[in-house]
């Protein structure tokens, strides 16, 4: 059974026309069509008038900062013919290269500085020692490298003389070379840490790789330290230097390989070796 209901005036349902989009005449399709024109113009001028402005730059100035021990005239000779050439139409990563060819130089940034200059940052080698190389004496770098000839531009640098590094072509380390050098680097860095001890160290050999001998400044006693504990051997030996002499005046050689026990060889080869306790004679 249907029941009728009276329709009830409080809700009445909105009579909302339905709407529709406007469809874009034909001038209207013009006037977007001109805009984008426009605007493509605009970018495609601009992006000439500044690749016309970047391409008139030139490079006028090179600029040269993290030197110390070399000369910034050796970077701008190497970076002469850089003057003049067009600011961005350089490849900087060769010159780069070109720069870390000069035998002081670690490593080099280079980088562009409108309008005109091209800027140089250095970072040397660090010298770790004067290496004796046939006979002459070389400033050399923690690997090994040479740096440059020793000579009296450089009388203020207190290192101490690497002998037994090994160059085939008297420009690079072998095999060999490498391990002892890494002994050397290896000593000095261990004796650096007490720069007490480092201050007294005046020669190093290292043709052994399993021993290196070191000789003090004012000393002419021959220390065999081995390959290990580089600072703890060598403080033992400042500890019992005046017992030493003592029994033994003139000592040629004392090795402190052992320990507790020392191993004095006099000067004299017709005596024979003497051995030492640690605070003793044995």
């Amino acid at each position: 059974m249907r029941v009728a209901a009276p329709a009830d005036r409080r809700f009445r349902r909105a009579q909302v026309p339905l709407r529709t989009r406007p469809v874009l005449d034909f001038k209207t399709w013009r006037k977007i069509a001109m805009v984008l024109v426009a605007i493509s113009a605009g970018v495609v001028g601009l992006y000439t008038a500044v690749n016309s402005v970047l391409g008139s730059l030139a490079i006028t100035t090179v600029t040269v900062e993290g030197t110390e021990r070399m000369s910034e005239g050796a970077v701008h000779e190497q970076l002469a013919a850089l003057v003049g050439q067009p600011m961005f139409g350089v490849d900087l990563d060769q010159w780069r290269d070109q720069v870390r060819q000069l035998s002081w130089v670690q490593d080099a940034a280079i980088r562009r500085q409108l309008p005109g200059t091209v800027a140089v940052a250095i970072t040397e080698r660090q010298p770790m020692a004067i290496g004796r190389i046939g006979d002459s004496l070389s400033i050399i770098d923690r690997r090994g490298v040479i740096i440059d000839a020793f000579g009296p531009n450089y009388s203020d640098l207190d290192l101490p003389i690497i002998d037994g590094l090994a160059y085939p072509d008297e420009s690079s380390l072998d095999q060999t070379g490498q391990a002892r050098a890494l002994l050397a680097v290896r000593l000095l860095s261990d004796l650096q840490r007490t720069p007490a001890l480092a201050a007294k160290l005046s020669e190093v050999d290292v043709s052994n790789v399993r021993n290196a001998i070191v000789v003090l400044k004012d000393d002419t006693t021959q220390l065999l330290l081995g390959h290990e504990r580089f600072a703890e051997r060598f403080q033992s030996y400042l500890d019992l230097a005046p017992t030493l002499r003592e029994g033994v005046p003139n000592v040629d050689t004392v090795d402190l390989r052992y320990g507790a026990r020392v191993f004095v060889r006099p000067a004299d080869a017709s005596r024979t070796s003497r051995t030492k306790r640690m605070g003793g004679e044995e």
